[in-house]
């Protein structure tokens, strides 16, 4: 509740004697929609804390900063009574065993309490409010609502499109109830009722509040989507972002004084985020409409369990709490919602400074839960006592009788989750007759879940309570606009249990997904194997009076439940189509308005054949195969379908944006335009593809990640799950991703609890994890998706190096060779879809050679999306130029293809083939987009396109980062920020890190750290894990370092060495480890590291050394390439050499993976290990540079004690 104010055109004054709920009005209230406020705890502000009071009242005139706590909710839909957690009705019996939630009385109970910590608080109301129960049907003037509305204190409140559902005139009597309630009913910014006088001057623009003395503006908008979905007369609707750009600025020209704005809108989160984005001067935006539940800084964690102790119960967020998206002053605005049906009371402190500024913003949702819950709240005795008094015509209501039924219609889940189910009729035949009543939308047919239903209907007397026990589920009406073959898909899933397959045992399916129909009828096959059971499916055509065969490329219209239009139930092919209607029509009053108006004509006493069985007990006989899966009918299985494939690779955790050289950019560097890539930007351009496809400007894209998006920055460091990776890969939306070498790096246990956070499916299809289930079970080598709304499916299979066995700590698992993996996997795909999926697409991360094999001897493959080699692909290839990096040197900065985009490899075993291959190089500096097209049989006939570049404002290629993922990737550098910046050292040159360089010859960065690590272990307690102080005092004395080169990712940059640079050098989290070798081991190890057999891209095994020297011949066989090698104890007099002896021993400081055999160090893997220190590369060389105590980084040049090339 809020400190009461009154407005006045000229002054703030302080309302007196008003009572609790009084407010009082600006003169004559036509004023643009500005509202007082309720008078509630005059004396509370006295209270505050001074740096909580009014930003007004500062006695010495300078800035002062204010925090105002905002209580929200959204999308109630008439919950006013408690419901279980998926809306069922509640008894008393469940109130005492804690399994409702929510509730008015909840609510009330909940705002009070976190109103009484002495944070001035203001609560807001997000609309939608109304239909979704018999409270909205008993009280459409909604008055009980509006009573209770002022019980749990609301401040203003939206309209949301639920609000219009029973007409203008009841939208009318609840606005004036919540008048003499005091609450402001907002959304006028965007909303025009000139037209319908009755609704003049009800529905206001804003509203200001006094909150602890500070004025609040509240501004509210309603989603444009309220046209379609109700009947609004002659109200006109805005889109919300102009609309609220004007009305900000009319609200700040009339009352300038008032700076703290707050946006209440119902249009959705990705509407609010736009609005957050793009209206100046927002302190924070709450929202509904979308019913999105947000929770944690990173939208990963589950929220409070809804069973105590079991914290798989908590609810998965759809975002973080609060999203955080970049104003158009660069201000970061917070947007919320709080889920849905009054089951979370969302709660968030802001604090703002004297010019309305937002300095900081945190909270959470509350869960409103019962006493079974993680968090029990009570209900209140007032809110109870209101609501009792109001429920009698609501329990009359229940127990009436709205018509009668000929037979009893079971609900038993031998019933609904078998077969056809004359319940299940009767509610398809109720939407569709619905909704040709109401809409324009006008359904072909209805499909819904079997697991929809959960009690029966009775014969005789039928009554509300019957329906709404039948039906208990808070689901509402969806029609979506799907091609034949999206139904057929959709009937597939359905009818895909392993139960169903076991005919005559009276198996039952324990998932609900069994498509209970209308306007459709099919006959299925039990025995055949899932995804290949429909035998036939037609379509009532009722103007005609016929059935005709479901042709797959046309268009149906086709309603169901909101929970299967939202891919319930894995009925992607409903979740992928167009939506028509979203009626917001509860399917239980649905059911209940259809028995009324059909009562005494329901002919519901057994099964109409919507649904036959064939080639069962007693069934009819099926055809020998579907229409459209006839050998002779290929290609009618399908149809035509052009595809865009969007890729990337080998970000290796370049989150943020990079120079051209790959290393960290500063703000300043990518404010001015010259970095490139970072996850927001790849978001940025993900988002604007697709919003092309919604509009119909180009064909379903898919985003593919090939693999390694792991190691290269501080974030994996820091978070070895990789939270961060997967909130931004979440936030981008790919559809499959490859696991690449790296993503092994920090051992399976770190990757379980990384894939655990992804949404995407995870392939490698040469994978076997059978000793790891918890691995097993996260990954797959296969996936099936939807091609936008075609109702086109695709096949994408997944595969990784088996090299990575040797590379990464893949150990105990293993990585199969690829081609008898890919060509089984790509068989199984084939047997289990049959010619419904006909395109199937590589995901790759074995590089070109091997992925060239697979385009050669897999004939399933149609396109190979592949990673590793960090090829750049661009147009002919040959030297191509790709787009400028910045503008003002073209030609230069333009990076130079090695290959064409796409690479195209014949198919040895499908004659006249050719597959399109395609990388996008790495660090995520570009995007590939492939086009593609196919024909109906699958068939890939033309293919364009190119890498686009992720640049920024100087460069060819700009685009924009998505402002709310560069906010969510903050939220995890926020943690590192201080740490990273601490300054540890200097250095006087730049120690670049340059490939290949470094992976060919001796380079200083690789002697500075190799002679540090050394002279490090040298004052080093391996007893204690402490630093002696002096050399050799217990310290550990090395003869060699051995570091492999592609241990090093980053420069020492000439100046301050901080300890997040030390990172970004060494990011891979490897141990130092000390083994015991003798001098042929260390020659052998030497000659491994000079084994490339490309030595224009090597691979990171060359060896950076102290303490020995040694030249070679890169053009002599492998194996017999090393010259020369000699021990040079001291790097500064490179004249002392000691021959090595072959049978002596000497100590090598090396990393565990090498240690460990890692890059074909076998020998090293071989000899005794004396030592592997809980001692990091990274942390020994921070500790080192500390100690020099800001003495510059020793740096010896080469030929100091590394290698030289040679000749013979």
């Amino acid at each position: 509740m809020v400190t009461g104010y009154a407005i006045s055109t000229s002054a703030v004054t302080k309302a007196s004697g008003a009572s609790d709920r009084q407010r009082t009005w600006l003169q004559g209230q036509p004023r643009a929609g500005v509202a007082g406020v309720h008078d509630h705890a005059a004396g509370a502000e006295a209270l505050l804390p001074a740096r909580r009071r009014s930003l007004t009242q500062d006695a010495a005139g300078a800035a002062a900063t204010t925090t105002i706590r905002v209580l929200h909710y959204n999308d109630l839909y008439a919950r006013i009574e408690a419901a279980q957690a998926f809306g069922q009705a509640c008894t008393a019996a469940d109130e005492a065993a804690g399994i409702c939630f929510g509730g008015m009385a909840r609510l009330v109970s909940a705002a009070r309490t976190a109103r009484g910590g002495g944070v001035p608080t203001l609560t807001l109301d997000a609309g939608d409010v109304s239909s979704g129960t018999l409270w909205g049907v008993v009280y459409p003037g909604r008055n009980i609502t509006a009573r209770l509305q002022a019980l749990v204190g609301v401040d203003a409140m939206v309209l949301g499109n639920q609000e219009f559902e029973a007409g203008l005139p009841a939208l009318a009597a609840y606005l004036t109830a919540l008048n003499a309630s005091g609450i402001p009913a907002l959304g006028g910014c965007n909303v025009d009722a000139a037209l319908e006088p009755a609704l003049s001057g009800l529905i206001r623009k804003w509203a200001v509040k006094s909150v602890g003395g500070v004025q609040v503006g509240i501004l509210g908008y309603v989603t444009t989507d309220t046209r379609a979905l109700t009947a609004t007369g002659g109200l006109r609707f805005a889109e919300a972002v102009p609309a609220m750009q004007a009305c900000v600025a009319d609200f700040q020209r009339e009352l300038p004084d008032v700076k703290v704005l707050i946006a209440l809108g119902h249009a959705g989160y990705e509407v609010d985020q736009q609005v957050a984005a793009a209206v100046p001067g927002l302190a924070l935006v709450v929202g509904g409409h979308t019913q999105t539940f947000l929770y944690g800084t990173t939208g990963l964690e589950r929220g409070p369990a809804l069973v105590a102790g079991d914290a798989s119960s908590g609810q998965a967020p759809q975002g973080p709490y609060p999203t955080l998206v970049t104003g158009p002053s660069g201000d970061q605005v917070p947007v919320v919602q709080a889920g849905s049906l009054s089951r979370y009371l969302g709660k968030i402190d802001v604090t703002v400074d004297a010019a309305g500024r937002l300095l900081s913003a945190a909270g959470a949702p509350e869960l409103l839960g019962g006493s079974g819950s993680s968090h029990p709240v009570d209900q209140d005795a007032g809110a109870l006592a209101a609501i009792a008094e109001a429920q009698a015509p609501v329990r009359a209501l229940e127990t009436q009788v709205i018509g009668t039924l000929p037979a009893a219609l079971s609900a038993a889940p031998a019933v609904m989750l078998t077969g056809e189910a004359p319940l299940g009729d009767l509610i398809c035949d109720a939407m569709i007759w619905y909704m040709k009543n109401t809409s324009a939308s006008v359904p072909d047919a209805c499909l819904i879940n079997g697991g929809a239903a959960r009690a029966p209907l009775p014969a005789g007397n039928v009554t509300v309570a019957d329906v709404l026990t039948a039906l208990p589920f808070s689901n509402t009406l969806v029609v979506k606009r799907l091609r034949g073959l999206a139904i057929i898909s959709a009937l597939e899933n359905g009818l895909s249990a392993a139960a169903l397959a076991a005919d005559g045992t009276g198996a039952v399916p324990s998932t609900g997904e069994f498509p209970q129909v209308g306007g459709l009828r099919f006959r299925w096959e039990p025995a055949a194997r899932p995804q290949q059971r429909l035998r036939s499916v037609e379509v009532y055509n009722a103007s005609a009076g016929a059935w005709a065969a479901l042709q797959p490329c046309a268009w149906y219209s086709v309603v169901t439940n909101d929970y299967l239009a939202s891919g319930g139930d894995r009925y992607a092919s409903l979740r992928a189509a167009e939506p028509l209607d979203s009626n917001g029509a509860a399917k239980s009053l649905v059911a209940q308005e259809y028995i009324r108006a059909a009562t005494p004509a329901l002919p519901y006493s057994g099964p109409e054949a919507r649904s036959a069985r064939c080639n069962d007990t007693g069934g009819a006989a099926c055809p020998a195969a579907a229409p459209w899966a006839a050998p002779a009918a290929a290609a009618a299985a399908s149809c035509p379908v052009s595809l865009t494939l969007l890729h990337y690779n080998d970000v290796h955790s370049r989150l943020d944006p990079q120079t051209a050289s790959a290393s960290p950019c500063s703000q300043a560097e990518d404010a001015a335009g010259g970095c490139f890539g970072g996850m927001a930007r790849i978001a940025a351009f993900v988002k604007s593809v697709r919003q092309q496809q919604g509009a119909g400007g180009a064909g379903p894209a898919l985003v593919l990640n090939a693999g390694d998006m792991s190691l290269g920055s501080l974030y994996d460091i820091a978070h070895p799950d990789r939270r961060t990776s997967a909130a931004a890969q979440n936030a981008v939306g790919e559809d499959a991703f490859v696991l690449g070498s790296h993503d092994f790096d920090f051992g399976l246990d770190a990757l379980v609890a990384y894939l655990r956070l992804l949404r995407a499916p995870v392939l490698v299809a040469n994978l076997n994890a059978s000793a790891r289930p918890d691995l097993a079970a996260l990954v797959r080598p296969y996936t099936v998706v939807e091609l936008g709304n075609t109702g086109v499916r695709a096949g994408i299979v997944g595969w990784t190096d088996p090299d990575g066995q040797y590379t990464s700590k893949v150990p105990p698992v293993l990585l199969t060779p690829v081609l008898p993996a890919v060509a089984a996997a790509v068989a199984a795909l084939q047997a289990e879809y049959g010619p419904l999926v006909n395109i199937i697409i590589g995901l790759s991360h074995t590089g070109l050679d091997k992925d060239s094999a697979v385009a050669a001897a897999v004939g399933g493959i149609d396109a190979i999306v592949g990673g590793k080699d960090q090829v750049f692909m661009y147009g002919a290839g040959n030297g191509t130029r790709g787009p400028a990096l910045n503008l003002a040197a073209p030609d230069a900065s333009a990076q130079r293809a090695a290959l064409p985009y796409p690479a195209l490899e014949g198919s040895a075993v499908v004659p006249g083939k050719e597959v399109p291959i395609v990388q996008a190089f790495y660090a995520g500096r570009y995007v590939g987009r492939l086009g593609l097209n196919f024909t109906s049989a699958g068939d890939a006939t033309a293919w364009s396109g190119n890498p686009v570049l992720m640049g920024g404002n100087r460069s060819a290629s700009p685009i924009a980062p998505d402002p709310a993922v560069r906010q969510l990737i903050l939220q995890f550098a926020g943690e590192l920020t201080t740490a990273a910046a601490e300054v540890i050292g200097t250095s006087d040159v730049t120690l670049a890190a340059t490939r290949p360089a470094i992976r060919l010859v001796e380079v200083p960065l690789g002697n500075a750290v190799c002679d540090a690590l050394r002279a490090y272990l040298r004052t080093y307690s391996t007893a204690t894990g402490n630093l002696t102080g002096a050399a050799g005092a217990a310290g550990l004395a090395t003869d060699v370092c051995l570091l492999n080169g592609g241990a090093f990712r980053a420069n020492i940059n000439q100046g301050n060495i901080t300890t997040g640079g030390i990172y970004a050098v060494l990011p891979y989290g490897n141990n130092i480890a000390v083994v015991n070798v003798t001098g042929a081991q260390l020659i052998a190890s030497l000659e491994n590291g000079i084994s490339a057999t490309d030595w224009s891209d090597p691979p990171g095994r060359f060896a950076q050394v102290s303490g020995v020297a040694f030249s070679f011949d890169p053009a002599a066989p492998p194996g017999a390439r090393l010259l020369s090698a000699a021990l040079r104890p001291r790097s500064d007099s490179p004249q002392q050499q000691t021959p090595i002896d072959p049978c002596a021993h000497y100590l090598v400081l090396t990393n565990d993976y090498m240690a460990a055999g890692g890059d074909g160090y076998t020998d090293l893997a071989a000899a005794p290990q004396i030592e592997s220190l809980s001692l990091s590369l990274d942390t020994a060389l921070i500790d080192y540079v500390r100690r020099l105590q800001g003495a510059p980084l020793v740096v010896s040049s080469p030929g100091t004690g590394g290698a030289t090339r040679g000749s013979q």
